[in-house]
């Protein structure tokens, strides 16, 4: 779950919001990881609410890793 929200926010405008409980909890996971920076309410908040400002190169990596083992990393664009 938390890659397929990974890959899900790696298709946003960031920074991107989230207010879904189990959203909140794969974005913890994915922080845990190493794999976004951001925010996150504490658990069990009466107003969950997390917010991803970053994917880390980390990130990217798992976001488009493909099943032959070798990671496709889009290059970042110069403004």
């Amino acid at each position: 779950m938390s890659l397929e929200l990974l890959r899900a926010i790696a298709l946003c405008d960031l920074p991107v919001s989230f207010t879904d409980a189990a959203a909140i909890e794969g974005l913890r996971a994915l922080k845990a990881s190493g794999y976004v920076v951001g925010m996150t309410s504490e658990p069990g908040s009466d107003a969950p609410h997390g917010r991803v400002s970053i994917i880390t190169h980390k990130g990217w990596v798992a976001a488009y890793a493909r099943n032959s083992g070798t990671p496709t990393v889009p290059q970042p664009q110069s403004p």
